[in-house]
């Protein structure tokens, strides 16, 4: 009796690359945390008006792929 086999493939991501991105990603949080540190009365709120654009934007963005979706299928 014969069975065929069927393979899953699943990405496989590369250990160097993902270490890469965690140093980068260190690497940025601490300039983040020095220029903080350094400089704390440069820190100011986010602007409600841009919270509500990129609300905006977003919804834009989530009708035009359900668009997409609908010509797709």
């Amino acid at each position: 009796m014969s069975r065929s086999m069927s393979f899953v493939r699943t990405p496989v991501a590369s250990l160097d690359a993902k270490r890469a991105e965690q140093e980068s990603d260190a690497a940025f949080l601490d300039l983040l945390h020095s220029d903080i540190a350094d400089n704390p009365g440069r820190i100011e709120p986010i602007p409600a008006s841009l919270f509500g654009r990129m609300e905006r934007l977003r919804a834009k963005a989530e009708a035009n792929r359900a668009r997409a979706e609908l010509l797709e299928g």
